[in-house]
C-alpha cells in the first residue's frame, strides 16, 4: 500500500499556509508519500472532501496569500460523530503548527493509536 499523507490547514488563515503546504508537499515527495489536500479544514476530513496534491498545483504558491486548499473553523469535538469519522481516515503523520485547540487533541488521539508519527 502507497504511504499517503494528508495535509489540512484548520482555523484561521494565515499568510504562511500556502508556503507550508508546498514544504510539506515536497519533503513529503522525496520520502515517497503521495499527498492529500483535505479541503476546507477539518471539514473536509470530516466530510471526505480531499484532491491529491501534484508538483504543478503547489508550484509558485509560496507568493499567494492564505491557502490554495481552504480552511474553516470546523472542531471535530463539538459535531455528532464527526471524531469517528476522523478516525476512520487512515492518518499516519501529523504535523501541529501552533499547538493548541482541536488540532493537538486531534493529534494526540491519533498518536495514541500507535500507528502515527509526529513530523
Amino acid at each position: 500500500m502507497a504511504k499517503r499523507l494528508g495535509v489540512l490547514s484548520g482555523g484561521g488563515d494565515s499568510s504562511a499556509i500556502n508556503a507550508t503546504i508546498r514544504a510539506i508537499y515536497l519533503k513529503a515527495d522525496s520520502l515517497g508519500y503521495e499527498v492529500i489536500a483535505i479541503k476546507d479544514g477539518w471539514k473536509g476530513l470530516v466530510e471526505g472532501i480531499s484532491e491529491k496534491l501534484t508538483r504543478e498545483k503547489v508550484s509558485g504558491i509560496i507568493s499567494e496569500g492564505g491557502t490554495i486548499i481552504g480552511t474553516s473553523r470546523t472542531n471535530p469535538f463539538k459535531m455528532e460523530g464527526a471524531v469517528e469519522k476522523v478516525k476512520e481516515n487512515a492518518l499516519y503523520v501529523c504535523q501541529n503548527e501552533g499547538g493548541k485547540g482541536a488540532v493537538r487533541e486531534l493529534c494526540d488521539i491519533l498518536l495514541s493509536r500507535g500507528n502515527l508519527v509526529e513530523w
